[in-house]
Parts: structure tokens; C-alpha cells; sequence
């Protein structure tokens, strides 16, 4: 693993760890450089990984896209999750200035990300979201 590669809690180790941090290494380009920075030859050096381990895991870059969205959306979620409050309307007050941050804090990684819209993701990603 490379001395930069973000961290990550998995303590399965094997694929599960590798898939983990390859995702984390993704989101990590992502959130810093764009979309354009997320490059398999980019990711693999910053995850520890050669780059055809991305392709056996994710297919191709859109997979690899799909997967990081999925992470950082169900991050945001729980996140959310752990803020529920017993007030409805303070609820709602949190829960919109949760949204807004998370829309500003992501706006960078997640504006072009095309691919995604086109074949469908958003409406999969809610519905993966949503059952965690």
C-alpha cells in the first residue's frame, strides 16, 4: 500500500479490504482533483494496487464511479441517520443543512459525473441507499 493511500476501517482484509480501499483511494482523487484526476492509473498508485485489479473489481471506470458515488452516499446517509433529533421541525432544519453541506462539500466530485445519470445510477443509488 502506498504511504498516501487513505485511510480506511476494513479489518476483513483480502478483496473486501483491497475493494475498500481502492474506492477510498477513488473518492479521495475525486473529492480533491475532479473527475478527470480519477484515472485507474492514478487510483491503483494511491490504493497500492496494480491498475488491473480496478478493472477485475469494477469493470471499467463508470464501475469504479458507481462504486465510490454508492460509498460516499451511504457515508452521507448514516451520518444523517445519527442526527435524528425528537423535534420534527429541528429534524428538518438539520436535515436540510446536512444536505446543503453535503451538496457543497461533493459538488466538484459528483457535477460531470454523466456516466452515472446516463445509465441509470442515480435512481439505483437511491434505491441501495435507502435499504441500508
Amino acid at each position: 500500500m502506498s504511504a498516501h493511500a487513505p485511510p480506511y476501517t476494513d479489518e476483513l482484509g483480502g478483496q473486501d479490504g483491497v475493494r475498500l480501499r481502492i474506492i477510498s483511494a477513488g473518492g479521495a482523487l475525486l473529492a480533491k482533483s475532479g473527475r478527470d484526476a480519477l484515472t485507474t492509473r492514478a487510483v491503483a498508485a494511491l490504493a497500492g494496487v496494480q491498475a488491473p485489479t480496478i478493472y477485475r473489481l469494477f469493470g471499467d471506470k463508470v464501475g469504479l464511479l458507481e462504486a465510490v458515488a454508492e460509498h460516499v452516499l451511504q457515508q452521507f446517509v448514516h451520518a444523517k441517520a445519527t442526527h435524528v433529533k425528537r423535534d420534527p421541525l429541528e429534524d428538518l432544519r438539520l436535515g436540510w443543512d446536512l444536505n446543503i453541506a453535503f451538496g457543497l462539500r461533493t459538488r466538484r466530485s459528483f457535477r460531470s459525473s454523466t456516466a452515472i445519470h446516463k445509465r441509470g445510477m442515480s435512481r439505483l443509488l437511491l434505491r441501495r441507499v435507502s435499504r441500508s
